[in-house]
């Protein structure tokens, strides 16, 4: 099956690439911190609202560009990539049940369909009984889990520290995918009555089998007539049968959001007060994909999507604590605007609509020496883009090691109140501008690179 597929040679995204990175690397749910968006951020436990460098600041929280690490007054990131996904439910396995239905079982029915029609007999309607039995065990498979897949690019980020007025520029494109197979309970009583008529005319019960037949209309044949004659025959019934491949009403649904992001950031000081904000021009893009596991139908990226275009604001505060050690404390609020984004209605007949809500974030950090210690709460839970998703409130925790040019990080993040995204261990590496991080979970796994300057 193919998602969200351009035709003449235009780019393919097919589910089976989907699916295998999501395996393999990656995932964010947007207005949510699942979104490693800084390579140090991911290799630290996702922390960053009172540590994020002078670089990603005004992503994190626009008031640290107001007070740097040391004497930084320049940061430049470029090209900061991420993937990272989460499977909870093993969804791979629903994945692979999907697949051997498509490519083998379901070919194997309509063969033995077509076989059973040509040729009736009790032998070919016992075969395609079987047949039958695989489908209606495969279609049980399809057990409603989801999964998380998110891409992310931050091209550039430009910031730059002033005693009169701090201010920041960034550009960023997430993309959230959340994909889920639905079962269909109808599926199982169509299926277990389809058998039952097979089963019948195996066993020569043909007056049975027929007025099986007659009371399951959705197991008739809509091209054949003369179906409920007083003498049937196998090929009279065999006939009246429906293909069985289009009694199943199972399918796969993916609803996406992309969201592209230009903001300016800006930040002052007051006596060891940072405050800050960033207006930012946001285009959204929604996706809202499905297709029957029966089908493998192709459709343009524009007859699954919708456009938009919005404004939002993001919002930070710090303080630096007059300690013996450097400490510091942030909290931030990104996309202080609720807003509802809809979908178009997709194959089967569901619309969605996709939310994008405040996310309360505060943080802490602390120095000892070429140590750094991090820790980031979601104040708030993070509601999900769909209501099927998973909600997600994470705690972060990270460390730094800064060895000169070389940075050695690591952390540890918990989602408290579980759900596919659940505790993920982070780690990263630094080698001058170059930055290098992933995550990995049982259920999860990310990875990031970028590079980023401060001086």
């Amino acid at each position: 099956m193919s998602i969200w597929r351009k035709h003449r040679g235009q780019q393919q995204w097919v589910w089976g690439v989907v699916v295998s990175l999501g395996m393999g690397i990656g995932s964010v749910v947007h207005a949510d911190t699942t979104a490693f968006q800084d390579p140090r951020s991911m290799a630290m436990g996702g922390t960053g609202v009172a540590s994020a460098s002078l670089s990603a600041a005004a992503f994190f929280n626009p008031a640290l560009l107001a007070m740097p690490e040391g004497k930084d007054h320049i940061g430049v990131e470029l090209l900061g990539i991420s993937v990272h996904a989460a499977d909870g439910n093993n969804y791979h396995d629903d994945y692979n049940n999907t697949k051997n239905l498509v490519n083998n079982v379901f070919p194997q029915a309509v063969n033995d369909y077509n076989a059973a029609v040509a040729n009736p007999s009790s032998q070919s309607a016992t075969v395609l009984a079987n047949d039958v039995r695989n489908m209606s065990s495969g279609v049980q498979g399809l057990s409603g889990h989801d999964f998380i897949l998110a891409p992310d690019v931050m091209p550039v980020s430009v910031a730059v520290h002033n005693p009169l007025l701090s201010f920041g520029v960034f550009t960023n494109v997430e993309a959230d995918i959340a994909g889920r197979f639905n079962y269909s309970g109808k599926d199982q009583s169509t299926l277990n009555n389809y058998v039952a008529v097979l089963n019948q005319i195996g066993g020569g019960n043909l007056t049975t089998a027929e007025a099986t037949l007659l009371n399951n209309p959705n197991l008739l044949n809509p091209n054949a007539s003369g179906c409920g004659g007083a003498h049937p025959t196998n090929q009279s019934v065999l006939s009246c049968l429906n293909n069985p491949q289009n009694t199943v009403t199972s399918s796969v649904e993916m609803v996406g959001l992309q969201m592209s992001e230009v903001g300016v950031a800006l930040a002052e000081q007051w006596n060891g007060w940072a405050f800050g904000v960033t207006p930012k021009v946001q285009g959204i893009r929604t996706f809202n994909y499905a297709q029957y596991v029966r089908s493998n139908q192709t459709f343009s990226l524009s007859d699954v999507s919708k456009t938009y275009t919005t404004i939002n604001f993001d919002a930070g505060a710090a303080y630096q604590l007059p300690l013996f050690i450097p400490v510091k404390l942030g909290a931030s609020v990104r996309n202080l605007i609720p807003q509802n984004f809809d979908t178009v209605t997709n194959g089967v007949g569901n619309s969605y609509r996709v939310q994008v809500r405040p996310q309360v974030t505060a943080g802490g950090e602390a120095h000892v020496g070429p140590f750094t210690v991090t820790g980031d709460l979601d104040v708030l839970e993070n509601h999900a883009p769909v209501s099927w998703g998973s909600n997600t409130q994470f705690l972060g925790l990270g460390a730094e090691l800064n060895a000169w040019i070389l940075k050695l990080r690591a952390g540890y993040r918990q989602n408290l109140i579980g759900g596919p995204l659940r505790n993920e261990l982070t780690a990263g590496v630094a080698l001058g501008p170059l930055d290098v991080s992933a995550s990995y979970s049982s259920y999860s796994a990310g990875i990031m690179a970028g590079l980023s300057m401060n001086f």
